[in-house]
Protein backbone atom coordinates (compact mmCIF):
# COMPACT_ATOMS: atom_id res chain seq x y z
CA UNK A 1 0.00 0.00 0.00
CA UNK A 2 1.35 3.42 -0.94
CA UNK A 3 0.84 6.69 0.91
CA UNK A 4 1.80 10.35 0.31
CA UNK A 5 2.90 13.02 2.77
CA UNK A 6 -0.41 14.80 2.27
CA UNK A 7 -2.32 11.65 3.19
CA UNK A 8 -0.17 11.30 6.30
CA UNK A 9 -1.00 14.91 7.22
CA UNK A 10 -4.70 14.20 6.72
CA UNK A 11 -4.38 11.45 9.33
CA UNK A 12 -3.65 14.07 11.98
CA UNK A 13 -0.08 15.34 12.10
CA UNK A 14 1.61 18.52 10.95
CA UNK A 15 3.35 19.08 7.64
CA UNK A 16 6.66 19.27 9.53
CA UNK A 17 6.08 15.88 11.20
CA UNK A 18 5.00 14.28 7.91
CA UNK A 19 8.18 15.58 6.28
CA UNK A 20 10.31 14.36 9.22
CA UNK A 21 8.74 10.89 9.01
CA UNK A 22 9.33 10.52 5.27
CA UNK A 23 12.61 12.43 4.92
CA UNK A 24 14.83 9.33 4.94
CA UNK A 25 12.38 6.95 3.29
CA UNK A 26 12.78 5.58 -0.21
CA UNK A 27 10.31 7.03 -2.73
CA UNK A 28 8.46 4.11 -4.29
CA UNK A 29 6.54 5.98 -6.98
CA UNK A 30 6.16 9.50 -8.35
CA UNK A 31 2.98 10.78 -10.01
CA UNK A 32 3.15 14.41 -11.01
CA UNK A 33 4.28 16.23 -7.88
CA UNK A 34 3.22 13.47 -5.48
CA UNK A 35 5.79 11.21 -3.88
CA UNK A 36 4.51 7.84 -2.73
CA UNK A 37 6.06 5.94 0.16
CA UNK A 38 5.56 2.35 1.22
CA UNK A 39 3.04 2.05 4.05
CA UNK A 40 5.23 -0.38 6.00
CA UNK A 41 8.25 1.95 5.75
CA UNK A 42 6.18 4.82 7.14
CA UNK A 43 5.00 2.61 10.01
CA UNK A 44 8.62 1.75 10.88
CA UNK A 45 9.54 5.43 10.68
CA UNK A 46 6.72 6.28 13.13
CA UNK A 47 7.96 3.64 15.58
CA UNK A 48 11.56 4.88 15.30
CA UNK A 49 10.49 8.50 15.77
CA UNK A 50 8.43 7.59 18.86
CA UNK A 51 11.52 5.99 20.41
CA UNK A 52 13.42 9.29 20.10
CA UNK A 53 13.70 10.73 23.61
CA UNK A 54 14.00 14.32 22.33
CA UNK A 55 10.43 14.62 20.98
CA UNK A 56 7.71 16.24 23.04
CA UNK A 57 5.00 14.20 24.74
CA UNK A 58 2.27 15.83 22.61
CA UNK A 59 4.11 14.83 19.44
CA UNK A 60 4.53 11.30 20.80
CA UNK A 61 0.75 11.11 21.41
CA UNK A 62 0.09 12.32 17.86
CA UNK A 63 2.45 9.65 16.52
CA UNK A 64 0.64 6.97 18.54
CA UNK A 65 -2.69 8.16 17.11
CA UNK A 66 -1.19 8.23 13.61
CA UNK A 67 0.11 4.68 14.04
CA UNK A 68 -3.34 3.52 15.17
CA UNK A 69 -5.03 5.19 12.19
CA UNK A 70 -2.52 3.74 9.74
CA UNK A 71 -3.01 0.23 11.16
CA UNK A 72 -6.75 0.76 10.74
CA UNK A 73 -6.15 1.75 7.09
CA UNK A 74 -4.01 -1.33 6.63
CA UNK A 75 -6.79 -3.55 7.99
CA UNK A 76 -9.31 -1.87 5.69
CA UNK A 77 -6.97 -2.48 2.75
CA UNK A 78 -6.71 -6.18 3.65
CA UNK A 79 -10.51 -6.45 3.91
CA UNK A 80 -10.82 -4.63 0.59
CA UNK A 81 -8.38 -7.08 -1.02
CA UNK A 82 -10.32 -10.05 0.35
CA UNK A 83 -13.57 -8.59 -0.95
CA UNK A 84 -12.02 -7.99 -4.37
CA UNK A 85 -10.95 -11.62 -4.51
CA UNK A 86 -14.50 -12.73 -3.68
CA UNK A 87 -15.98 -10.36 -6.26
CA UNK A 88 -13.51 -11.61 -8.87
CA UNK A 89 -14.52 -15.22 -8.15
CA UNK A 90 -18.23 -14.35 -8.40
CA UNK A 91 -17.67 -12.52 -11.70
CA UNK A 92 -15.74 -15.48 -13.08
CA UNK A 93 -18.53 -17.88 -12.09
CA UNK A 94 -21.13 -15.54 -13.60
CA UNK A 95 -19.18 -15.29 -16.84
CA UNK A 96 -18.91 -19.07 -17.05
CA UNK A 97 -22.66 -19.39 -16.45
CA UNK A 98 -23.38 -16.83 -19.18
CA UNK A 99 -21.19 -18.77 -21.60
CA UNK A 100 -23.08 -21.99 -20.79
CA UNK A 101 -26.43 -20.23 -21.33
CA UNK A 102 -25.21 -18.77 -24.64
CA UNK A 103 -24.09 -22.23 -25.75
CA UNK A 104 -27.45 -23.71 -24.72
CA UNK A 105 -29.32 -21.06 -26.74
CA UNK A 106 -27.09 -21.73 -29.75
CA UNK A 107 -27.87 -25.44 -29.41
CA UNK A 108 -31.61 -24.67 -29.24
CA UNK A 109 -31.34 -22.48 -32.34
CA UNK A 110 -29.62 -25.30 -34.24
CA UNK A 111 -32.31 -27.76 -33.12
CA UNK A 112 -35.03 -25.33 -34.20
CA UNK A 113 -33.41 -24.94 -37.64
CA UNK A 114 -33.26 -28.74 -38.01
CA UNK A 115 -36.93 -29.00 -37.04
CA UNK A 116 -37.91 -26.25 -39.51
CA UNK A 117 -36.06 -28.05 -42.32
CA UNK A 118 -37.69 -31.38 -41.46
CA UNK A 119 -41.12 -29.73 -41.42
CA UNK A 120 -40.50 -28.12 -44.82
CA UNK A 121 -39.40 -31.46 -46.28
CA UNK A 122 -42.50 -33.16 -44.82
CA UNK A 123 -44.80 -30.47 -46.27
CA UNK A 124 -43.21 -30.74 -49.71
CA UNK A 125 -43.47 -34.54 -49.77
CA UNK A 126 -47.11 -34.53 -48.71
CA UNK A 127 -48.15 -31.45 -50.72
CA UNK A 128 -49.27 -29.59 -47.61
CA UNK A 129 -49.91 -25.88 -47.98
CA UNK A 130 -49.63 -23.93 -44.72
CA UNK A 131 -52.80 -22.16 -43.73
CA UNK A 132 -52.25 -18.38 -43.50
CA UNK A 133 -54.41 -16.52 -40.97
CA UNK A 134 -53.30 -13.02 -41.91
CA UNK A 135 -55.85 -10.55 -43.29
CA UNK A 136 -54.11 -10.21 -46.65
CA UNK A 137 -54.42 -13.91 -47.34
CA UNK A 138 -58.18 -13.85 -46.59
CA UNK A 139 -58.94 -11.06 -49.06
Amino acid sequence: MLITRKEIQNLGISQYQARALTKHLRIVQIKGRKYFYDHQDVMESIIDRRKNSKIRSRTREQLIQLETRMRHLENKQENYSENLAKIDKILEEGTEAMIRVRDDFAKLDREQEKFQKKREVYRERNNIVPFDLSEEANV
